[in-house]
């Protein structure tokens, strides 16, 4: 096992899914078509739709889905931010709304990281919140999709990274989907 410590300084150049597809042309696989959403007005008992409901009463398209191998990758903080060599953060992996602040301590107060091992390929199942059974099974579990899909493309079959300690449903919810303990590391 490697140990060792590096300073996490500088500023950081967030690369958007586009920049971070060409960064990666090669070592990237489109695992899905794009698809359009087109959401009616919801039905509201005793009252008007709430204005912020109706923002999202529209046509929306998400981008194609893809999955990218992307080499010297550092997991940073509690919330296992990746932060690729050149100090280089992508927009895919960057906490949304308000865990922004997640974004800050990972990187501003976490000077120091301490690495306890490398792995020539693994895929991370951390993410901000994946304790709670929602967020584990919609943002976590969702990406095993990508990570079989992944396998399937390459013949690879990465370790997973879990968070340090699993609770029983997300232990539960791993091996009810094929997934040994020695497939993930904590």
């Amino acid at each position: 096992m490697l140990h060792f410590i590096r300073k996490i300084t500088g500023s950081y150049n967030i690369l958007s899914r586009r920049e971070l597809l060409d960064k990666f042309a090669g070592r990237s696989w489109q695992a899905g078509p794009e698809e359009s959403l087109n959401y009616a007005s919801p039905a509201v008992f005793g009252g008007p739709v709430p204005a912020r409901m109706l923002e999202f009463v529209k046509p929306m398209s998400l981008e194609a889905p893809f999955v990218c191998e992307i080499p010297d990758v550092e997991l940073v903080g509690d919330t296992a931010l990746p932060v690729l060599r050149d100090n280089s953060l992508f927009y895919e992996a960057l906490p949304c709304g308000d865990e922004k602040e997640l974004l800050s301590a990972s990187l501003c107060l976490k000077k120091k990281v301490k690495v306890d091992a490398e792995y020539d390929t693994a895929f991370c199942l951390i993410k901000p919140h994946s304790r709670g059974y929602f967020h584990w099974i919609m943002d976590c579990l969702a990406l095993l999709e990508g990570y079989e899909f992944y396998v399937k493309e390459t013949g690879v079959k990465p370790l997973l990274i879990v968070d340090k300690e699993l609770t029983a449903f997300q232990r539960d919810s791993l091996k009810l989907l094929g997934y040994a303990e020695t497939d993930y590391i904590h």
